[in-house]
């Protein structure tokens, strides 16, 4: 006990001494802990208890970091020192880049730029390295590839950019004469090495080689062919040529191939139950080829097998094809057979039949067999005709050709009711064909026929001498009787002339027809109407005649109209007052249009068409040149002869592509050049004002800007457009270790400063809006925290300020969607962010499928609502 005393005595007296004291921090205790990319050459070897020293970042670092001493130890705050971003490194056009080297655009990182296909990098270094003042170089440039001018011979015609061509144009060539070829490609391209991708082609004569022909040979002894020549060739024997027209001399060679082809009797595919011997697809001519069927199937010569031969001309003799069928019999045609009512019945089916009439069977059955129906007659005549007789009359009997005849006549005071003094009759299957009467020689038979003469009686088989028969005339025909009589076994005639005051059929008109239906005679007064047909119209006025007494007056005439010609590519016609069509003779003036030429100023009317106007193509003058985009054309013409050249100017703010004349050649244009806008955007920037502000720069434009307050760093400049590009960056930047206020757009405010820009060292108290909230667990005790300080460290805020917003709801947005909050709030308008609310739906409502959850969060202004119906 005595002992701790004494210890603690002798403490007390070094302290009062002043021997207790606290100790350094030094300088190479910070090195020792190896702090990354911080800058320590600046500090003193040592500090004492209680001192506070910045620590800087080595250069292209950004951060801010306090070490504090306390008793020999050192404390390090802040934020650690971190790569200083460099922002974007800029595009550039026709081109693209990609990171070389790092992750993001920050100190240290290396972007590599490419050209696109089709361009060539311009500047020597083609990389931009982040360094700790920014990007390094100027952004490379790439350029369009060109390739050399295409110069050709004066017999070929090039088209395209022949004096400029750049990556991916394209050249056509053709020759100038229908009667020569292209010696070398039809197109080349420019690459994206500047190199055409092909040679220029020259023009050769047409040419076409004499061809050797297999099993052939040409006609004749011409050992070239030129432009449309006709190749005429012969085949060999047992050799024919190609179906098609013989070939012609063309620029692409010979329209076809000549060919000889064997001469074969070709087979297809054998069908069911059919045997060949030998069996081939081709036969050649004079070759035999035998055809076997199996039962059921018959050759087309209705045998079980046969042989069919190959004829010279490549068809078989028989004119059938050689092949088997399936056996059918068809149904009999025969009027006296009665069969079943079937099409055909197969080979070998029995079916049986009956005889119609006076015939009698041949067979019980009849059955289909190779070659038809066994037996081939299936009915024969069952009687003969039995001898006829005939009253008041005789009968003569006489044979033809195994065909009994009989003749028939009457005695005196008697005729047959045939007419005639005699008649015949045969023989058919048991019946006679006729079989007449002898009838007193005073009557009269059939009724005399006479024209435009219409019976009102029935017809008899004979009358009576003395008996009358009524009858009538038809319209527009009268006759002085209404009845003839049988007088001493003839009858009177009956006569019907035509009405006088009637009209026959109206006269046929050449290239008309009649409106109404057709009729033999027309009453007296009637009109009918003409119509003349396709390109033919009524001469005059009137189109109608009208029957007149027994006459119709005179018809109209047709005759051919023009109609109205349409203007052509090379005519065009100058109506005075244009009309629907135009009378025989009748003249239009005619106007060739620019290129064309004719020696008639003036076209006929003539037989339904006009005269042709003979505009043709005037190939030593060109039609007026053709318009550009963007462009005019520095002086025009009237007219434009061979060789004429136009030159073409680009408008402001634009730049002529290609070539800038264009050259008539032989009544064509060569292409003309296009022009394309050149202009700048607005400059690339933050925090500055533009004098002028407009949306686009035309080239060669000057644009003054000012930086705002306070990124007055740099106070502003002047930046000029060049060929699309602006010749500098803008950047405006605030002083060195000065903080600006938060943008408006961040809703956050500074209470009670009015300051621009606040020094190292300045505490300012910034403020969120009402609602709006500055923390993420806002809610201290109930109440909203929207307000805190903070200190400008160096250039940089030692905090990060965020105002995060409410979600509103309102009583529309709820009945909208049929909710209402589940927990009552009263004068609820706000919802603070991260609050949670729940919802319920209305009374007699559910919630609708695929509606949010009932329990809701607001995150930063949003929040989705649940849904009801």
């Amino acid at each position: 006990m005595q002992a701790v005393f004494l210890s603690f005595v002798l403490f007390m007296c070094l302290c009062s001494l002043g021997k207790c004291q606290k100790r350094n921090c030094e300088k190479i205790s910070i090195e020792e802990k190896r702090p990354a990319n911080l800058d320590l050459s600046s500090l003193e070897p040592s500090y004492e208890h209680g001192q506070s020293v910045r620590l800087r970042c080595e250069p292209g670092y950004t951060g801010l970091q306090r070490a504090n001493c306390n008793d020999g130890h050192w404390t390090v705050t802040g934020r650690k020192c971190q790569k200083k971003p460099c922002g974007h490194p800029g595009d550039t056009p026709n081109g693209d880049f990609e990171l070389a080297s790092g992750d993001d655009f920050v100190f240290g990182a290396v972007v590599q730029y490419m050209c696109k296909t089709g361009y060539r990098m311009m500047s020597r270094n083609s990389q931009r390295s982040c360094v700790a003042s920014g990007w390094d170089n100027d952004v490379p440039v790439c350029e369009e590839v060109k390739c050399p001018i295409i110069q050709v011979a004066d017999n070929v015609q090039a088209s395209g950019n022949v004096e400029e061509g750049g990556y991916g144009d394209v050249i056509h060539f053709e020759c100038q004469s229908p009667y020569l070829q292209l010696n070398g490609p039809g197109e080349i391209h420019c690459t994206d090495e500047g190199k055409w991708s092909g040679d220029i082609p020259t023009c050769k004569e047409i040419q076409c080689e004499k061809p050797d022909i297999l099993h052939g040979s040409v006609i004749g002894t011409q050992p070239v062919f030129r432009k449309d020549d006709i190749l005429r060739y012969t085949c060999d024997k047992r050799y024919k040529a190609s179906v098609g027209p013989n070939p012609k001399c063309t620029k692409t060679g010979w329209t076809s191939t000549p060919e000889c082809k064997e001469i074969r009797c070709r087979l297809d595919k054998a069908s069911t139950g059919t045997t060949r011997i030998p069996d081939q697809s081709f036969y050649l001519p004079g070759q035999e080829v035998e055809i076997v069927c199996l039962d059921r199937y018959r050759t087309p010569t209705f045998k079980q097998k046969d042989s069919f031969l190959c004829g010279e001309d490549g068809n078989w003799l028989s004119g059938k094809t050689p092949d088997c069928e399936e056996i059918f019999c068809s149904r009999p045609q025969e009027w006296q057979v009665v069969f079943p009512w079937h099409y055909s019945y197969r080979y070998k089916q029995t079916v049986s039949y009956r005889c119609a009439g006076k015939y009698k069977k041949v067979a019980e059955f009849a059955t289909c067999g190779l070659e038809g129906w066994i037996p081939r007659t299936l009915c024969v005549n069952q009687y003969t005709c039995i001898p006829p007789t005939i009253e008041n009359g005789f009968i003569v009997q006489h044979k033809l050709d195994k065909e009994v005849i009989v003749m028939f006549a009457c005695t005196d005071g008697f005729k047959l009711n045939t007419g005639g003094w005699w008649k015949a009759s045969q023989c058919y299957s048991g019946t006679w064909s006729l079989i007449p009467k002898c009838i007193d020689q005073n009557m009269c038979t059939a009724r005399p026929e006479a024209e435009y003469v219409k019976y009102t009686e029935p017809a008899m088989e004979v009358y009576t001498n003395g008996k009358s028969q009524q009858f009538q005339c038809e319209p527009g025909y009268t006759s002085e009787i209404q009845s003839i009589h049988c007088v001493d076994g003839e009858w009177e005639k009956p006569v019907c002339s035509r009405d006088g005051n009637w009209c026959e059929a109206p006269p046929d008109e050449i290239n008309a027809i009649i409106v109404q239906s057709h009729n033999k005679l027309y009453r007296d007064g009637v009109t009918v109407s003409y119509t003349c047909r396709g390109s033919y119209k009524i001469e005059g006025e009137k189109n109608t005649i009208t029957c007149n007494a027994g006459h119709w007056t005179n018809p109209p005439t047709c005759i051919p109209v023009c109609a109205a010609p349409a203007n052509a590519d090379d005519v065009t016609y100058m109506f005075v007052s244009k009309k629907e069509f135009y009378w025989p003779g009748e003249v239009l003036k005619i106007e060739c249009k620019p290129g064309y030429r004719s020696e008639l100023q003036q076209v006929q009317c003539r037989n339904k068409t006009w005269e042709d106007p003979n505009c043709t193509r005037d190939n030593t003058f060109c039609t007026t040149p053709p318009k550009i985009e963007n462009g005019t054309i520095v002086s025009q013409e009237q007219e434009y002869p061979n060789g004429s050249e136009v030159k073409y100017r680009c408008d402001r703010f634009h730049k002529i592509v290609g070539k800038d004349t264009i050259t008539c050649r032989l009544g064509n244009w060569n292409k003309p050049p296009s022009c394309i806008k050149q202009s700048c955007g607005k400059p690339n920037g933050k925090h500055m004002e533009l004098n002028p502000d407009v949306v686009e720069y035309q080239d060669g434009a000057t644009v003054r800007y000012t930086c705002k307050s306070p990124y007055t760093a740099t106070p502003g400049g002047v930046l000029n457009c060049a060929k699309g590009q602006w010749n500098g960056i803008v950047e405006c930047k605030v002083p060195e270790y000065s903080c600006v206020p938060p943008s408006n757009e961040s809703f956050i405010q500074v209470i009670g400063n009015t300051d621009e820009l606040f020094h190292h060292g300045t505490s300012v108290k910034f403020q969120c809006p009402l609602y709006y909230t500055f923390l993420e667990d806002q809610i201290v005790e109930d109440q909203i925290v929207n307000t805190f300080e903070n200190t400008c460290h160096y250039g940089e805020w030692t905090h990060q300020m965020t105002c995060w917003k409410p979600c509103t709801v309102t009583q529309k947005d709820m009945d909208d969607r049929n909710i209402v909050f589940k927990y009552l709030r009263e004068g609820l308008k706000y919802i603070i962010h991260n609050d949670h609310f729940t919802f319920e739906c209305k009374q007699s409502t559910t919630k609708k499928p695929g509606s949010v959850g009932m329990k809701r969060q607001c995150i930063n202004g949003k929040m989705e609502l649940p849904e009801c119906h």
